[in-house]
């Protein structure tokens, strides 16, 4: 995905703009904006029929912490969809966002 504003986005724009995408498909968003454990990611999908996604989302140059990869890795091993968001992953990120268009 090679939109150059969307490359050069923010991350709370590009975060903004991740939550209505995923609203618009279905999906209920929270933002975590502050959890009682920390390392959490930043936003939660909640869908009825595709269940709980976790999403942290960066900004191009963004990096996880090393507790946001511990909490990464313990969501996903306890079989929760938990990924990494940045503007350049962007059409990776709708493609998971939308299980059912996949083949």
């Amino acid at each position: 995905f090679h939109d150059k504003s969307l490359q050069e986005m923010a991350e709370s724009n590009y975060q903004r703009k991740l939550k209505q995408e995923a609203e618009r498909i279905g999906w209920t968003v929270i933002k975590l904006v502050r959890a009682t454990v920390n390392g959490y990611p930043d936003l939660v999908l909640l869908h009825p029929i595709w269940g709980i996604m976790f999403i942290e989302v960066k900004d191009v140059k963004g990096k996880l912490s090393k507790l946001q990869e511990y909490r990464m890795q313990e969501l996903n091993t306890k079989g929760f969809a938990a990924i990494v968001a940045d503007p350049s992953t962007h059409a990776d990120t709708i493609g998971a966002i939308t299980p059912h268009l996949k083949k």
